[in-house]
């Protein structure tokens, strides 16, 4: 098998991963989300930010069709399974594997 071939398995592989509609809980890589990226990724077209007190723990994004809730910093000894929380709020919200999500939030991809 070329290195041509495995490298096109490996795409298709990841694809498909990327399509699955799964229940995110690790909470270790949801916690490698930034608040800054969580937020960047909701800046996208059709989010909006509400408005909140300045002692709030939470920032709050809504669309049309539902929130979601932001921690304001990562201090939180559950920080991991709020953003797990927001991812798979996300991925429902957009109808898009939390796969998907949380690999875009992690390197700043655009949709």
């Amino acid at each position: 098998m070329g290195s041509s071939v495995v490298a096109q398995d490996l795409v298709i592989d990841l694809a498909r991963l990327l399509s699955l509609r799964v229940d995110f809980r690790d909470e270790q890589a949801a916690a490698e989300v930034t608040v800054e990226q969580a937020v960047a990724y909701l800046a996208a077209p059709g989010w909006y930010e509400d408005r909140v007190p300045a002692d709030s723990k939470w920032r709050v994004f809504h669309t049309g069709v539902g929130e979601v809730l932001v921690a304001r910093h990562r201090q939180w000894v559950d920080y991991g399974r709020r953003m797990c929380e927001a991812i798979n709020a996300l991925a429902g919200l957009e109808s898009r594997s939390p796969l998907a999500v949380w690999r875009e939030m992690r390197q700043g991809d655009v949709r």
